[in-house]
């Protein structure tokens, strides 16, 4: 049912299994899942509309004006707010100086750290910065893909926990609070963010950091195979995933295949029960050498 090593894309294909249940023993244990592109809609693969903002530069300026708005809402005679233009330069500069200190793998709230001082809010109480990076963090627009809901739901029902691992710098409590507005948060045991994490996909690191938060190492030391990890990018997820002995799937909602380095090409998300984790039959498919 899937495709290995070719130079072609990852057509559908038909599963002769539509299962409402596992028929044997389940090949996996625990399933984790990359976040965009994977689960939500990425946004440079959204359609652009011609005369609309570019969609990543229109996330930026959402995000700067939620920011600002919320800080109007904390305006008092004894806080001298930033103009709107000085508060998008400060975010504009930090971010430049952060990544060139630290990489890429930081989360966002270090960069809200760095631009109170440069706009004169540093003495900004903790609460009203907590709310501040919540108004910052607000803004996600991505749309789920299909079948996202019922897929979690399938492998709840058979009793496999799922989990979360994303390259990103939005803070862990921010996702969450993402998930929840999904109304997919309640099926996620472990929500990894790299960013608070200092490092990122594929560094084995992040993986085994997910490892350790799923109170999972027994079953990573002795069938690591049986750990899957779903998502969308063939450099960041399989790579990553094999790296740690975990199966891996590549969803191709942004890639055509994985040029046979995934265990499993998958076209969509909606043929991972039937033709992946409920595909009791087939042996565990060998991928090309990374």
């Amino acid at each position: 049912f899937f495709f290995f090593g070719r130079a072609t894309r990852c057509n559908f294909v038909p599963s002769l299994i539509e299962m409402d249940r596992a028929d044997g023993e389940l090949k996996f244990s625990y399933v984790f899942f990359d976040w965009s592109g994977t689960l939500a809609v990425k946004e440079s693969k959204r359609p652009h509309v011609d005369g609309q903002e570019d969609p990543k530069k229109a996330k930026r300026n959402a995000r700067l004006q939620s920011l600002y708005q919320r800080l109007l809402r904390l305006s008092s005679d004894a806080l001298a707010l930033p103009s709107r233009e000085a508060l998008s330069t400060a975010l504009q500069e930090s971010k430049a100086e952060l990544d060139e200190a630290q990489g890429v793998g930081k989360p966002w709230n270090d960069l809200l750290a760095a631009v109170w001082p440069k706009v004169g809010l540093e003495m900004l109480r903790e609460s009203d910065k907590k709310t501040l990076a919540e108004a910052f963090f607000a803004n996600d627009k991505n749309e789920l893909y299909p079948a996202v809901k019922d897929t979690l739901q399938q492998l709840r029902e058979w009793g496999i926990p799922a989990g979360l691992i994303r390259n990103s710098k939005t803070p862990g409590e921010a996702m969450r609070r993402r998930l929840e507005k999904y109304g997919i948060a309640e099926y996620f045991s472990v929500v990894v963010m790299a960013g608070e994490e200092g490092i990122q996909k594929p560094d084995s690191r992040v993986f085994l950091a997910a490892v350790k938060q799923a109170g999972i190492e027994a079953l990573h030391e002795s069938a690591p195979e049986r750990i899957l990890y779903v998502g969308n990018e063939t450099h960041l997820d399989v790579v990553g995933a094999r790296g740690v002995g975990w199966t891996s799937v590549l969803v191709c909602h942004t890639e055509d295949n994985s040029r046979g380095l995934a265990h499993y090409d998958t076209p969509t998300l909606d043929r991972l029960i039937p033709d992946v984790v409920g595909n009791t039959t087939d042996p565990l498919p060998t991928p090309h050498s990374l």
